[in-house]
């Protein structure tokens, strides 16, 4: 690979706060940053309680098709503790189609990239079968919402799937001080 993707995909990083770089010196690995979990997080809640909302109006059978099929296939790797990365994978997949179904995939873009520390606080927490459960439900709940066409029901099935992604910050940061700033 030459030095030039590499360069801006590191530039690109650094932007995103998940490293610095020292200029002829070193780049390090940024500490996870409590504000910017809060901060991607609010975001998130903002733009796919309107997602869901505007779905929710559209009525776009083919976008709740598709989202249910992936929550098919999270189902099938749930029970396989080796499926976790294809498990998270599949999760943000179904919240991509959210978007997609509403014609913001450019949104979705956007709460990727500003969720760096978001995701790398996800990735400490455990995944047990309750949490597993919990996001299969929250994804049931959301379509069942959309698809009875209550726009209030769709937007508190999303508030109350997110609500988990950080209710157990402070504990991580105490059990994992040393990744975080």
């Amino acid at each position: 690979m030459s030095q030039t993707p590499l360069r801006e995909a590191m530039q690109r990083l650094e932007q995103d706060g998940l490293v610095r770089i020292f200029p002829q010196s070193k780049t390090i690995v940024s500490q996870i940053n409590t504000p910017q979990i809060y901060e991607a997080h609010f975001m998130r809640v903002a733009l796919e309680t309107e997602v869901v909302r505007q779905l929710t109006r559209a009525r776009n059978q083919e976008a709740v098709k598709h989202a249910r099929a992936i929550v098919r296939m999270q189902e099938a790797v749930a029970e396989d503790p080796g499926q976790l990365l294809a498990f998270q994978e599949l999760d943000e997949m179904f919240h991509q189609t959210l978007f997609v179904g509403v014609g913001h995939r450019g949104l979705h873009q956007l709460v990727t990239s500003k969720s760096g520390h978001l995701s790398r606080m996800r990735r400490l927490q455990p995944h047990d079968e309750t949490k597993i459960r919990f996001i299969l439900d929250g994804h049931r709940d959301i379509l069942d919402a959309i698809d009875s066409g209550e726009e209030e029901a769709s937007v508190k099935a999303m508030r109350a799937h997110l609500s988990q992604t950080v209710v157990n910050v402070e504990a991580l940061r105490e059990r994992y001080k040393h990744f975080f700033s």
